[in-house]
């Protein structure tokens, strides 16, 4: 059974595209019997017209074929424009041809070359390890930092670097103003709703960036704000800086001091890890000095076991913290934690156990 050939949507591009296609003869294309086909119609005409096939020009003479020569200039003239019109066709499919071909050409260029840097910018990053540790979506980040390399622009996209940049401004500022109340007004534990508003706008920029990376969920106690927010504080400018490092790996599209804020999200996270230090220091101070309390005495403090040696014990313990944490147990933040954080009586066990010229806390 045979089938008919659906004709085109549209007859004028089919044509134009067959004109081009590289299987295409040049006897077979439209423009070149476009061109070369009315001359000789209309010049055939105009010889019958003319009487081109009367008797007295069909005889086999040297005189008709002189006759036929002289009366016919015109029609034979106009029949000759052919000749140069199919050269003018010829010329013209070859350009075409031509042009297609170096278009294929490019266009083949084009995606070797983003094949080529494509492949160039996982070795760098394999090499290179711009985010510190810390493993990348190494294709997704290709797509995000350069989303028109197919087309063969090897541009990085400034918006995209620009807005994980104001992220992690955001939760830099943020945790650097958390830290800095708690260590101001003597805590030991941040409580801060735009902290985790900043960490979770955080979250879903180093998303498209880090592998495995994990977005906050729940509610987040108290005790577990500060690891995550100093956690968050190192990795965001790793994502930051190793960001920056791919946008340039192949050579320098942005400059850092050509990003607003980021010498400041430099200097936030420089100080972030100074009073990370200190808040990890009154942390660890608070918990050990709880841990010990709790571990020997009940809520009436009175001793959990009547064993002769529980309170040289305890007071051993105590006297070890201060000496483990390298903290001078006359110091300022050992008589913060303590006002902060501790009972009246509370207090007044740590200090008569504690074997130092402990400063009036009251």
């Amino acid at each position: 059974m045979s089938t008919k050939k659906k004709l085109p949507k549209n007859p004028i591009s089919w044509i134009v595209e067959r004109e081009k296609a590289p299987e295409t003869h040049l006897v077979k294309t439209v423009a070149f019997w476009i061109l070369t086909l009315p001359p000789l119609l209309f010049g055939l005409w105009l010889s019958y017209e003319a009487g081109l096939f009367l008797p007295e020009y069909l005889n086999a003479s040297t005189d008709s074929y002189a006759k036929i020569l002289n009366d016919f200039k015109l029609p034979f003239g106009i029949m000759g424009l052919s000749i140069p019109l199919a050269a003018l066709s010829a010329a013209i499919h070859r350009s075409v041809q031509t042009s297609r071909q170096i278009k294929e050409q490019y266009s083949q260029n084009i995606f070797s070359n983003h094949l080529a840097h494509r492949e160039y910018f996982f070795k760098f990053i394999s090499d290179s390890d711009p985010f510190s540790g810390l493993s990348s979506k190494n294709a997704k980040l290709y797509e995000m930092l350069f989303p028109n390399a197919v087309a063969g622009d090897l541009t990085p996209d400034r918006e995209f670097v620009t807005s994980v940049l104001e992220d992690v401004y955001f939760v830099q500022s943020a945790i650097h103003k958390a830290f800095s109340e708690a260590l101001k007004n003597n805590r030991t534990h941040l409580n801060s709703d735009k902290i985790i508003n900043a960490l979770e706008s955080y979250d879903f920029a180093a998303e498209n960036v880090i592998e495995n990376h994990h977005l906050l969920s729940g509610e987040i106690a108290q005790k577990d704000l500060f690891p995550i927010a100093q956690s968050k504080c190192s990795e965001s400018m790793k994502v930051l800086t190793g960001l920056i490092r791919c946008a340039n790996f192949h050579r320098f599209y942005i400059e850092d001091n050509d990003l607003k804020y980021y010498e400041e999200t430099g200097a936030f996270h420089v100080s972030n890890i100074f009073l990370a230090s200190e808040l990890g220091s009154r942390q660890m101070l608070f918990r050990e000095l709880r841990s010990s309390i709790d571990d020997h005495f009940n809520k009436d403090l009175k001793y959990r076991d009547y064993q002769d040696d529980t309170l040289e014990r305890f007071k051993a313990r105590i006297n070890n913290i201060p000496r483990n944490l390298n903290i001078d147990p006359n110091s300022e933040l050992l008589a913060q934690v303590l006002e902060e954080c501790f009972t009246n009586d509370e207090k007044e066990l740590i200090k008569i156990n504690l074997n130092s010229d402990f400063r009036d806390i009251n």
